[in-house]
């Protein structure tokens, strides 16, 4: 249990922090319309995310997780420090995060996992990988 507990607050965190830096690279790509609202689409669905964590949480352990203003402090700090970056590498950053992101969830459901996080790391997937897919629409 202890385990699970551990995986959900792990997951809780990123979403979170995932949420607070594409909010901010929304903002710093407001004149760029197209991308600045895919970010906000970005932010709007690991916010979501979050939520869908912190319920299984709170459904599992009988407590809370926490408001996750933390994490979403901290993704807003890490994209104020990638704005010097060029936007591809930046992009190639955050795809390479993704797409790790991918890669755990993919192994976490080829094994034994509790129904619940199954249930959550299932619906999220699509979302994740259309996430690590956003460099390769902008730069090929």
């Amino acid at each position: 249990m202890e385990d699970l507990k551990k995986r959900i607050k792990q997951s809780f965190r990123m979403e979170m922090i995932g949420t607070g830096m594409y909010r901010s690279l929304a903002s710093q790509y407001s004149g760029k319309t197209g991308l600045s609202s895919r970010f906000m689409e970005f932010a709007d669905q690991e916010e979501m995310h979050g939520r869908m964590f912190r319920e299984l949480y709170r459904k599992n352990f009988e407590e809370e997780i926490g408001s996750g203003r933390l994490w979403l402090l901290t993704g807003k700090t890490t994209a104020f420090i990638m704005r010097l970056l060029p936007l591809e590498k930046k992009m190639k950053k955050l795809s390479t995060a993704e797409s790790d992101a991918v890669k755990r969830i993919e192994e976490a459901l080829a094994g034994e996992c509790e129904p619940g996080f199954r249930k959550i790391i299932s619906r999220i997937l699509p979302d994740e990988k259309a996430h690590a897919a956003l460099y390769g629409e902008i730069f090929g």
